[in-house]
């Protein structure tokens, strides 16, 4: 009875070490994660999308925009040992239109810029953006749980996809995809730029390297776009600026 019960004393004195130490290893494990600052994380967002755009008055009448959004993927690069300057580098895919009145020339006949603008013009776009954003943050974003900040940068900007309609006194006569392009081109007749700038705040989670993040954006269209069709006037320019809400979350 004796040998059995040292033996049961024994066990019992292994299984509480092993708890002991399996806790350590946890706590010391966790202890690490806190002290981690990732250097590279990742940011998904989707934002509601105000178009401001400008036709050229000579040849088209007021322009109003039509539902648009964006979704956005980035890596964030941490660039500091302080947690308050990033690069970013992303991908945004980005769905907007415009709707107004402009001249429908039917083929063989004159063109004839009288200003009766009678035909309406509804123009959708996909765009793919390309942004490389500098980012700065007022407060440390390892150890604070609210901080705010701004950042500023460029995008080249990628026309996916087109479709255009214009009805003529009600009816539909034409259907495509308006040979749009760039009045001023970057690389190739489809491709463009953007300036951007804009401000955030986010709700930080220091311990497990998470964040919530809203902020205000600004998409400042360095190029026209230009709708190339023969029924169309020759130079239908549509000046094209942005704004987003967004919201999303970095991991």
């Amino acid at each position: 009875m004796t040998l059995i019960y040292r033996l049961k004393y024994i066990i019992a004195l292994l299984c509480l070490f092993q708890v002991v130490l399996v806790r350590a290893q946890d706590g010391q494990q966790r202890a690490k994660n806190i002290r981690k600052n990732p250097r590279v994380q990742t940011k998904i967002s989707v934002s509601p999308v105000l178009g401001f755009y400008k036709a050229n008055k000579h040849h088209a009448g007021k322009a109003t925009q039509k539902m648009a959004f964006c979704i956005s993927l980035k890596e964030e690069i941490r660039i500091d040992k302080k947690s308050k300057s990033f690069i970013a580098i992303g991908l945004d895919y980005m769905s907007h239109g415009v709707k107004f009145g402009s001249y429908y020339f039917p083929q063989d006949s004159l063109k004839l810029y009288n200003g009766n603008l009678n035909a309406t013009y509804n123009l959708t776009v996909q765009e793919l953006n390309i942004p490389i954003l500098l980012k700065r943050s007022f407060q440390r974003e390892n150890n604070a749980l609210l901080s705010g900040y701004v950042f500023a940068g460029y995008s080249y900007r990628v026309l996916l996809k087109s479709k255009l309609t214009v009805s003529y006194y009600g009816d539909e006569v034409a259907y495509d995809d308006g040979n749009l392009q760039f009045k001023i081109p970057a690389l190739s007749k489809t491709g463009s730029s953007f300036l951007l700038a804009g401000a955030g705040f986010q709700k930080n989670n220091p311990n497990k390297h998470k964040s919530v993040y809203a902020e205000l954006q600004l998409k400042y269209g360095l190029s026209p776009l230009y709708i190339n069709q023969p029924y169309g006037p020759t130079s239908l320019y549509i000046s094209s600026h942005f704004l987003l809400l967004t919201v999303g979350v970095k991991f």
